[in-house]
């Protein structure tokens, strides 16, 4: 096979085409020198986003382990500082904006694989404690910013702390985080079904007290039939050789008997 090289200028040149087709046949998009310069400015931004991508993969190979963790860092932060730029255009829905996810977890598994000896601490859940109010009171300008760092500093709680570890070890918090991809798939459509049975069911008309009815009601519908789905198709399909299995269970027949010699 021909090799592929793979450069940031190639791939700025393929989203930028891309970008330019969508915006073509969109029917509300500006025309003339405004439609020019929302291209001129998605492309740029673009462009630096795959620069970064790029830079990422190269990171992740640096051989010492400081400096390819700094740059994992300067890379979080710098993707961090250009998804605010993308805010209400069309690459907010991109991956370029979520780029700073994708390298904390980057950052995460290079800390996890290449730990030592981890011992738990209560330093890490006082840590945890305080960072999980960050999650939802985050101004929205610094969200897109810290959190991904704060992202980093809950997972080492929960691997490091003395009360987080023991949490998220659970049997039931593992199992349930076992069928997350599940989860992600059917829970919108099983909660939107739910709930135009449900929507009506309340009690006096606290907004708190009718959230907790209705998650008393839609959770359980959503953990079985998620949980039913991961048993019976995600969990057999982890197994890299279930085509070849299941088409000899269904597709094969079963070789004849063959007979004895002493029946003869």
């Amino acid at each position: 096979m021909p090799s592929v090289t793979f450069t940031p200028t190639a791939a700025r040149g393929t989203v930028v085409r891309g970008y330019i087709l969508v915006e073509t046949f969109n029917p509300d998009t500006a025309s003339g020198d405004q439609a020019l310069q929302l291209l001129r400015e998605s492309a740029d931004r673009f462009g630096a986003a795959v620069l970064i991508a790029t830079h990422s993969a190269e990171a992740a190979s640096i051989a010492d382990t400081r400096l390819r963790r700094s740059a994992i860092v300067v890379l979080m932060l710098a993707s961090a500082l250009l998804g605010g730029q993308l805010l209400h255009t069309r690459l907010e829905a991109s991956v370029a904006f979520y780029l700073p996810f994708f390298l904390a977890g980057f950052l995460l598994c290079d800390l996890y694989v290449t730990r030592r000896d981890w011992k738990p601490s209560w330093v890490w859940d006082v840590a945890a404690l305080g960072g999980w109010p960050l999650v939802w009171y985050l101004s929205p300008g610094w969200s897109h910013v810290l959190l991904p760092f704060v992202i980093v500093l809950l997972y080492l709680g929960a691997f490091r702390g003395r009360l987080f570890s023991a949490v998220f070890s659970h049997p039931i918090v593992t199992d349930i985080g076992g069928m997350c991809y599940s989860l992600y798939l059917f829970h919108f459509l099983i909660i939107s079904a739910v709930c135009r049975v449900s929507k009506p069911v309340h009690i006096g008309h606290d907004f708190w007290a009718y959230y907790l009815l209705q998650a008393v009601l839609v959770l359980p519908v959503v953990l079985i039939l998620c949980g039913v789905f991961f048993l019976l198709v995600e969990r057999p399909c982890m197994d890299r050789d279930w085509p070849r299995k299941l088409r000899n269970r269904w597709f094969v027949s079963a070789p004849a008997p063959v007979a004895s010699a002493i029946g003869k």
